[in-house]
């Protein structure tokens, strides 16, 4: 079997490896040779093949020729015409990367197509972090209805997600398979922190410096706590200097890092006892919490749609509202918490983890996935 992974529309490898992204990436579908899958990752950089050696046994196919990204998207099918007749599976990384995948289906008839969405573009996010509306709106929209109707299957991270596609897209839910974000639980490997929560509270951020991440309300919140606080921010963007006014105007005690390697993130959980993700909205299920609740960290988390499926309030996290005095009033409440209930949470975290979101064990429903979609290909071939 062979697996094209398509990059979101745009995308380049160069843009994982920057980001840090491509090391877990890379973890992940190195498990598919286990299986006997042969990957290939089609991207949107001219120079990305130079990263192959990073990849292990992936091969890169590379843009070509064409600058003009959406002319290349319809003709890439051409321009690797040999990987492409090949292909047994197409899946996108995200909606956004259907397209190659929908023209490789229809030229290569005995392969299949799996829209994959680590988040559902839901309308929601279409405005307040795409800034659609009218016409480029109701083309996002039918983008991704194309995507999805005319799919072998679609992957989504949470059921809630399966719901919204259903409802919004008109897809049945038997088309749908959710199978959740994976985390490496052996590079997270579950630790004891070296400073107790109860003698300073040490708190991890890790995102993009964006004003629907909330930093700001985190921020604000820890400036009303009367205890000793340091915040470490990971990540970088354009609200970086609104954030750093923050610290300027409360004098916080906070470290701004840059993008890191994702290998490098345990060694900085490690230091830290508690993550928090206070985002005002979102979908998909945030791989950065995964590998907290993995790593050992007590986690607060904002209370949406997104983060409940993931998070059962005082079981393995908590789930908090968005205001500055919520969030002040949440850590008090944790803060005051007995060690016993604490190490329970942090416990139970990490046993959700290992039961339900290793890499091993989406990676075999992923292949459950393109087995049955292979034999009903041969069924429909030889009626």
């Amino acid at each position: 079997m062979r697996l094209m992974l398509l990059f979101s529309f745009g995308t380049t490898l160069d843009v994982w490896v920057r980001q840090g992204l491509a090391a877990r990436e890379n973890r992940y579908y190195s498990l598919f040779d286990e299986h006997g899958v042969d990957v290939e990752f089609l991207t949107y950089g001219e120079n990305d093949q130079r990263h192959e050696p990073l990849l292990g046994k992936v091969r890169v196919l590379p843009k070509k020729k064409i600058n003009h990204l959406l002319i290349y998207a319809v003709l890439a099918p051409f321009l690797h015409w040999q990987s492409f007749r090949r292909t047994t599976i197409f899946k996108s990384n995200q909606s956004q990367g259907a397209l190659v995948g929908l023209i490789g289906r229809i030229l290569v008839r005995k392969s299949r197509f799996v829209v994959r969405c680590g988040w559902v573009r839901t309308k929601e996010m279409m405005v307040k972090e795409q800034g659609l509306h009218g016409w480029s709106m109701k083309k996002a929209i039918f983008m991704e209805w194309l995507g999805f109707r005319f799919s072998d299957g679609v992957i989504v991270v949470t059921s809630s997600d399966a719901q919204y596609v259903s409802d919004n897209y008109g897809i049945n839910l038997d088309k749908i398979t959710v199978i959740p974000n994976a985390v490496d639980e052996k590079l997270y490997a579950f630790r004891d922190h070296p400073v107790s929560i109860k003698e300073k509270l040490k708190i991890v951020l890790i995102g993009r410096l964006v004003e629907m991440k909330n930093f700001q309300g985190v921020l604000h919140g820890v400036a009303r706590l009367n205890r000793p606080c340091e915040v470490t921010i990971i990540g970088d963007g354009p609200y970086k200097p609104e954030l750093e006014e923050i610290v300027k105007q409360h004098g916080l005690d906070v470290n701004f890092l840059a993008n890191i390697d994702n290998d490098q993130i345990p060694e900085v959980l490690a230091r830290h006892n508690l993550f928090m993700i206070i985002q005002t909205h979102a979908s998909g299920m945030p791989k950065v919490t995964l590998e907290a609740m993995s790593a050992g960290l007590l986690t607060i988390s904002s209370d949406i749609r997104t983060h409940r499926e993931l998070i059962k309030d005082g079981e393995n996290g908590f789930l908090c509202e968005q205001g500055a005095d919520d969030i002040a009033g949440c850590l008090e409440e944790v803060l005051d918490l007995p060690d016993n209930q604490l190490i329970a949470i942090r416990e139970k975290a990490r046993e959700d983890v290992e039961k339900r979101y290793s890499m091993a064990q989406c990676v075999n429903k992923e292949m459950a996935l393109y087995k049955s979609l292979v034999e009903k290909t041969h069924r429909n071939t030889n009626q």
